[in-house]
C-alpha cells in the first residue's frame, strides 16, 4: 500500500538510501553489552559487598526466553579484593569476569545514546533537496521523509542509557541501563556513587601491602 500511495520509485530511493545510513549505523560500536533493566542498586561504605547491582536484559527476547525459564540476568558485586560481574549470552552459559580490585585502572558513568539517526536524517534531506530540485518532490514523499526522520530519533531517544564501565588489565565490564521508567530505575547519580566505591576500594587495593 505504501509503495502505491508515495510511488514506487520513491520508496526505492528512501530505501536504498536507508540502507546507506544503516550501514553507517552499523560501522559504530557503541557499547559492548546488552540494555539492562535494573532491579537492584545497593552501595554501602561499610558492608559487604561493597557495590551490588542485579538487573535484568531488556526486550522481548530476553523476557521470552525468561518466561521459559532461561537466566538472563546480570549481577556485579564489588568486594574488597575483586569486581565479580555474572552474566550471560542470550543462548550461551552463564559466565563470570573477574576483575581483581588492585587490577582496576578507571572507572566511569555517563549517559550515552545512538546517533545512526543523524546519518540517516542526512540522507532523508539530502533526497528530499534532490527531487525538490528536479521538480518531483511530492508532498507524500516530503511526509514520507519526515515521518522516517521523526521514528529515529525517537527510537534512538528511546535506547538512550545510563552506563557505568569498570576498567582492568585487559578486560572491561560496561553495565547500559535505560533510562526508561523500568524496574528500580538506574538513575546517574545512583551509578556515579557506585563507580567512585569501587575507585576507593581499588586505591585502597594499591595502597595495602601484599600479605
Amino acid at each position: 500500500m505504501v509503495f502505491f500511495w508515495v510511488g514506487f520509485a520513491d520508496v526505492a530511493a528512501f530505501l536504498t538510501l536507508g540502507a546507506i545510513a544503516m550501514l553507517l549505523v552499523l560501522g559504530v560500536k557503541r557499547r559492548t553489552g546488552h540494555i539492562l533493566i535494573a532491579d537492584r542498586i545497593e552501595v554501602s561504605g561499610n558492608d559487604w559487598p561493597a557495590v551490588w547491582i542485579e538487573a535484568q536484559m531488556a526486550g522481548p527476547l530476553p523476557l521470552l526466553l525468561a518466561w521459559f525459564g532461561r537466566d538472563v540476568r546480570v549481577r556485579l558485586e564489588a568486594h574488597a579484593d575483586a569486581v565479580d560481574f555474572e552474566h550471560a549470552g542470550l543462548f550461551g552459559k552463564r559466565r563470570h569476569t573477574l576483575i581483581p580490585m588492585s587490577q582496576v585502572t578507571s572507572t566511569d558513568c555517563d549517559s550515552d545514546q545512538p546517533r545512526w539517526y543523524i546519518p540517516a536524517t542526512g540522507v532523508i534531506m539530502f533526497l528530499i533537496v534532490l527531487y525538490a530540485g528536479a521538480g518531483r518532490l511530492t508532498w507524500q514523499g516530503a511526509l514520507a521523509g519526515a515521518l522516517f526522520a521523526g521514528a529515529s530519533g525517537l527510537v534512538c531517544g528511546l535506547q538512550r542509557t545510563n552506563d557505568l564501565t569498570v576498567c582492568g588489565r585487559g578486560k572491561k565490564i560496561v553495565l547500559s541501563f535505560t533510562v526508561l521508567k523500568l524496574g528500580e530505575g538506574a538513575p546517574i547519580e545512583q551509578l556515579q556513587h557506585a563507580a567512585a566505591r569501587i575507585a576507593e576500594l581499588a586505591t585502597e587495593s594499591r595502597r595495602t601491602p601484599a600479605a
